[in-house]
């Protein structure tokens, strides 16, 4: 970090918006080494509160991955994804994390990408996964986390536990000023009810979720979650840590 390149594009289009851009690097199997670059495209003019459902057509969001094979020296040219990764009918809007997926390293879907995922029309928003079990090549959409307590989710992040679990945090949207929670044990193709976390302030913003190398002798995973220490402002930002899988 004593020094750094020039900062360089990797795609850009002017007629359009490129938003959320989600990086997983992919540790095992065959496109080990590789980092993946997700997001969404939306046409000149037209935001998340203005596309509309359906997977073709000029009003709609779409998906495209990209990846690099030399840690980010150079990338493929951005390949669409739209039909795999958000729903036909329903959803409008789609956001990847933002932020980063991850490689799953224990359990049955050990090798397994996830990438976290949150679906408009907004005022209805809804959290979900991707996951990929061929390196990133093909993706399936999983089902979305039933909204159990007052608001939803939003933006999010997600980690593995030490039993395989999945755990998912996201940004809540109309909700009681913290943020929301779900888990999924088979891999993120399903979740469980998203609640509350009491113990995670949130004024509606983005989050981060980190897993930390394991304690010599732990039994449960070591996660750093950031954010702003507040429930109305963006202001203050801090980490809290769970010793004990959140």
């Amino acid at each position: 970090g004593g020094s750094w390149t020039r900062v360089g594009n990797v795609v850009a289009e002017p007629t359009a918006s490129l938003n959320n851009p989600c990086v997983t690097v992919v540790e095992t199997g065959p496109h080990a080494g590789r980092v993946l670059l997700m997001f969404q495209r939306y046409p000149l003019g037209i935001g998340e509160d203005a596309v509309v459902a359906g997977v073709e057509g000029e009003r709609i969001c779409r998906c495209f991955i990209m990846h690099s094979d030399d840690e980010g020296r150079t990338w493929s040219a951005p390949t669409e994804i739209t039909s795999q990764v958000r729903r036909a009918t329903g959803a409008t809007s789609a956001a990847s994390g933002p932020w980063r997926g991850i490689q799953l390293t224990r359990g049955p879907h050990a090798g397994r990408i996830v990438v976290p995922f949150n679906e408009g029309p907004p005022g209805k928003w809804r959290v979900y996964s991707v996951f990929s079990d061929d390196g990133g090549d093909t993706w399936k959409l999983g089902l979305c986390a039933p909204n159990s307590s007052p608001g939803m989710g939003n933006e999010c992040q997600v980690e593995q536990l030490a039993d395989g679990t999945l755990l998912l945090v996201s940004r809540q949207e109309k909700g009681g000023g913290v943020r929301k929670v779900t888990r999924s044990r088979d891999g993120g193709a399903t979740w469980g009810a998203l609640v509350d976390e009491p113990a995670l302030p949130c004024p509606s913003v983005m989050g981060g979720l980190v897993a930390m190398p394991p304690v010599e002798g732990a039994t449960a995973t070591r996660l750093v979650f950031t954010g702003p220490d507040s429930r109305k402002h963006r202001v203050d930002g801090c980490a809290w840590v769970s010793f004990d899988g959140g």
